[in-house]
């Protein structure tokens, strides 16, 4: 089963996408015969400071699940009409399986201590130079994000850029961004990536980000789309290009 990933700090505006691309994914015939899946792996809060008592927990994820269900059933019966035997959802219940995961939940006390860690690395550190400490120390503890999102080889996955509080006043400043080790890590792995953000239109903030990325990881190929494209069902264009992420055997 084809499959992508959206790594994303907002519940809300993965469901906004849940309206727009993920239900056009769903709907697509001429890969697999059955859709292409998406698993929405939430992560971080760039708008506000987030305690660790804030954290998003495992009731939470239950209820996005439910909702996603929710939508995937509301098409599955329009699309099959007064047919009772469910032909739309037999075909392709298996694309909402392990359709959520809350990489960090405030059920457990050892996911706090980790994402205190990983936060504080990346927000209150000055991450420059790939020798230093400080930038190994984080660059580990994203080691450890991508090995709990659990991604499956052969996948294609859109990552957020601004994930941590502060992500776009440190990108306006042109300094290192969580989501630019996330993609660095996730596009040598077995796995095609895109980023995408709700600021995709403000030249200088994108410019910043390719800017210090390939400074950085001596890389410079990245797409990044407008993340409210990705919400409109309209949005064929985009669709088209992660279709052919799919079907194009090239690395992403």
């Amino acid at each position: 089963m084809k499959k992508i990933y959206w790594i994303d700090d907002s519940v809300q505006q993965l469901l906004y996408i849940l309206h727009g691309a993920i239900s056009k994914l769903w709907e697509i015939e001429n890969l697999d015969q059955e859709g292409i899946a998406s698993e929405l792996i939430v992560f971080g809060n760039a708008w506000e400071e987030m305690d660790t008592d804030e954290l998003l927990s495992r009731e939470d994820q239950s209820e996005t699940e439910e909702k996603i269900r929710d939508h995937f059933e509301e098409l599955c019966i329009k699309n099959d009409g007064p047919n009772k035997e469910r032909p739309s959802y037999n075909k392709k219940k298996r694309l909402i399986e392990n359709c959520v995961k809350y990489v960090y939940v405030q059920d457990d006390c050892d996911d706090i201590a980790q994402y205190k860690r990983l936060k504080n690395a990346w927000i209150n550190t000055e991450i420059g130079d790939d020798k230093k400490p400080e930038y190994m120390t984080a660059a580990g503890y994203v080691q450890e994000l991508i090995k709990r999102m659990n991604l499956q080889e052969m996948s294609v996955v859109g990552i957020d850029i601004a994930l941590l509080y502060d992500d776009m006043e440190r990108l306006e400043k042109g300094k290192r961004i969580l989501s630019m080790e996330l993609y660095n890590k996730i596009s040598r792995m077995n796995l095609k990536c895109f980023m995408y953000s709700s600021e995709a239109d403000d030249d200088d903030l994108m410019n910043n980000w390719l800017k210090v990325y390939s400074k950085l990881y001596k890389k410079a190929d990245v797409d990044i789309y407008q993340r409210s494209d990705l919400m409109q069902r309209g949005g064929e264009k985009i669709i088209d290009k992660i279709k052919d992420m799919f079907l194009n055997d090239g690395k992403k």
